[in-house]
């Protein structure tokens, strides 16, 4: 059973964080286990958990997420002229993958944040905060939700500016001055 715990937690940390495999082999390398595929009339207790016997399913309630920086956004894009412009001709201006769904400019699945934007620090603090760990994890954190122009200098001029990363960081320098010789035994 602890085998198939890490195996379930290694596919799902491999699709959620993006860890690269070899660093998780060596953790399985310990285990003996063994993924069986198990057809759904054989596999009792995931047919359990998806099969509902009640004739009358109905839907209750449809909820989603919503979150304060969503509706902030939606509030700029209503507010600010220049993004109600680029919304108005958004896919000629910009190309096919770009739309505007929910009331926010997006690009595929990543939400569109125009670079004079008042949310924009905001954003940089939700993508670096996690972990201060630099401007290329902080990029990509950034890139996965979001799509903003000139992301590369605006990320590494704000990791550069980040007060908790400036007083964290070490120093790569060998001491200063010259090497004092040690005394001769006698």
């Amino acid at each position: 059973m602890r085998a198939d715990h890490y195996a379930l937690k290694f596919l799902l940390d491999q699709r959620l964080s993006m860890v690269p495999q070899h660093q998780w082999v060596s953790k399985l390398f310990g285990y003996d286990f063994a993924v069986e595929y198990r057809p759904g009339s054989l596999n009792v207790v995931a047919d359990a958990l998806s099969r509902r016997t009640d004739g009358d399913l109905q839907l209750q309630l449809v909820s989603e997420p919503t979150f304060q920086l969503f509706k902030d956004l939606r509030h700029e894009l209503q507010v600010n002229d220049e993004l109600r412009a680029l919304r108005d001709s958004v896919v000629a201006a910009r190309g096919e993958p770009w739309h505007v769904t929910g009331g926010l400019i997006k690009r595929g699945a990543r939400v569109f944040i125009l670079v004079g934007s008042a949310l924009l620090p905001k954003v940089l603090q939700l993508a670096h905060g996690v972990g201060h760990e630099g401007s290329e994890k902080t990029l990509h954190r950034l890139r996965r939700e979001f799509v903003v122009d000139h992301d590369r200098r605006l990320v590494k001029e704000f990791v550069r500016s980040c007060f908790t990363c400036q007083r964290n960081k070490t120093e790569h320098l060998h001491p200063a001055g010259l090497l004092q010789p040690l005394e001769v035994p006698s």
